[in-house]
């Protein structure tokens, strides 16, 4: 019995590590604890897009023209995500007044989804626009296989970075990322 027990446990601790897929739609995503990052040598150029903030204002690409953005696929319900929001806190504090910004895109669905995340923001203390995403903007930017996606645009517009989940280090990692964009001009 213990040994048909054990590939069991095996599983769901596996399971509960890597998170689960549900389907393709976009709140199905997996959740990833661990971090794949993607550099992007001459990437293309940040999608054109216009979504609802949480707010309920127009959020659009035009809006973050010129600067080096962090744009985040996440959602309440994503374990790494909740873990990885503490650091654009930090960072969005840290260049506060330079051209930087952060834009949190959440893949929150249902009828209640707007208010779940302003309350999820307040409690965390997001201090970057927040707004909801939908199939059209995570398909423009590639698809989005697991959350947290993390996009780093450079104050050209293109695409020079993707992480796909949030690990130890990653934090760091987009730190300095973000910093050398800044003291470069591009």
């Amino acid at each position: 019995m213990t040994r048909l027990i054990s590939p069991f446990i095996f599983i769901a601790i596996l399971l509960i590590l890597f998170g689960c897929g549900r389907g393709k739609d976009t709140t199905d995503v997996t959740t990833q604890d661990r971090t794949d990052t993607t550099e992007v040598n001459e990437g293309p150029k940040m999608p054109s897009f216009t979504i609802t903030g949480i707010d309920g204002s127009k959020v659009t690409s035009e809006q973050f023209e010129g600067k080096v953005l962090i744009i985040d696929f996440w959602a309440t319900w994503c374990k790494p995500c909740v873990f990885s929001i503490p650091h654009l806190i930090d960072i969005k504090d840290e260049y506060e007044g330079d051209d930087f910004d952060v834009l949190g895109i959440s893949l929150d669905r249902g009828p209640n989804a707007i208010e779940k995340v302003k309350e999820f923001a307040s409690q965390l203390g997001i201090n970057y626009t927040v707004a909801m995403g939908n199939q059209d903007v995570a398909n423009a930017f590639g698809g989005i296989p697991a959350i947290p996606t993390m996009f780093l645009i450079d104050q050209d517009g293109n695409i020079v970075k993707k992480w796909v989940g949030f690990g130890p280090g990653t934090g760091e990692e987009i730190s300095t990322e973000v910093e050398a964009l800044l003291s470069s001009g591009s």
